[in-house]
């Protein structure tokens, strides 16, 4: 999760330096025109075309600001879905074992619902892998053009690195487990390493 943020934070830096570069320019070039044309005839048509350039009056506020929060939101998806499933999966685990020795799972468990959300939290924590990295994808792949002219970022290898990283949290589980049944450790001692 960490290192999917920190690619996105990298990409967003590179990305708000080369709008704020070149809002100033834009928003210049627009101010001056509009004071040719206001000068010369206000009542030309341009002058009001101008007026309705609402969105390259401000770039960085109504342009990069809403980017950057819709492209953020699979990331922050991902990282607060690990951490609920984190925090289920230490709960259930943390209350099967000494001191409180309370089975909720199973035939024998004393709340068995309790442990009927797995398949669910397995399913959301999917979900939110594939809505990061797909995120994260449509972001590089709409700004390629520009993240490509950087020579030394090279987001491809970088979105590769971190695809492999989330694919990587994704299976440790089921790495995990299979793992733990070889040296014969027990689900619970597998979900406490996992969690």
């Amino acid at each position: 999760a960490r290192a999917l943020h920190c690619f996105g934070l990298l990409c967003f830096a590179l990305v708000q330096r080369q709008v704020l570069k070149e809002a100033p320019t834009v928003k210049h070039v627009i101010d001056t025109v509009e004071t040719h044309f206001k000068r010369v005839d206000g009542n030309n048509p341009d002058v009001q075309l101008l007026d309705d350039l609402v969105l390259l009056k401000n770039p960085a506020k109504l342009l990069y600001a809403p980017l950057q929060q819709t492209s953020n939101l699979g990331v922050q998806v991902f990282v607060w879905t690990y951490a609920l499933k984190s925090m289920y999966s230490l709960l259930l685990t943390g209350l099967a074992e000494a001191p409180f020795n309370i089975q909720l799972c199973g035939t024998e468990g004393r709340f068995p619902a309790a442990c009927s959300l797995s398949p669910y939290v397995e399913g959301a924590a999917m979900l939110a892998s594939t809505l990061a990295i797909m995120n994260i994808f449509v972001f590089e792949h709409n700004l390629s053009e520009f993240l490509n002219n950087r020579k030394s970022f090279r987001p491809v290898m970088k979105f590769f690195a971190v695809k492999v990283l989330v694919s990587i949290v994704f299976f440790q589980y089921y790495i995990l487990a299979f793992l733990g049944s070889l040296v014969g450790m027990s689900t619970p001692q597998t979900k406490l390493c996992y969690s």
